[in-house]
């Protein structure tokens, strides 16, 4: 996996993505094909969101002892990490609809003001998405 040093530059960066984003997905992407995570991955770039697989051990460091520990429950299997940095509800929304052309299910931690009625958006008219 790599060295001590390298690891903990990685909890260093997940935790700075985690404490700087306003969404958090977290999505199981299994059942991808490489050309479809490569499809994937350039329409996330393009709708600003920085999509990354981590290795769960690292993530639940990073979240230790944060407002974000309890997501270490949902980290089993491969887990790749959607981080959205505006505030804008439509960037965000873009998000749903990717994973579903997909078939990719995801959890959601929307940090910021109007939590809840962007969640209720996400579960209202996706429900098949989030978990």
């Amino acid at each position: 996996m790599g060295s001590l040093e390298g690891k903990k530059a990685i909890v260093a960066e997940l935790v700075e993505k985690f404490n700087s984003s306003k969404t958090i997905v977290v999505v199981d992407y299994r059942g991808l094909t490489v050309a479809q995570a490569t499809k994937l991955r350039k329409q996330l770039r393009e709708a600003d969101v920085d999509y990354t697989v981590y290795k769960n051990t690292l993530v639940k460091r990073a979240i230790d002892g944060t407002e974000y520990a309890a997501m270490a429950d949902i980290l089993e299997g491969p887990s790749a990490f959607a981080f959205s940095y505006d505030d804008a509800r439509i960037e965000d929304e873009r998000l749903v609809p990717l994973f579903n052309k997909y078939g990719l299910k995801g959890t959601f931690h929307i940090n910021t003001d109007g939590w809840q009625e962007r969640f209720d958006f996400f579960k209202r008219d996706n429900a098949e998405f989030v978990d």
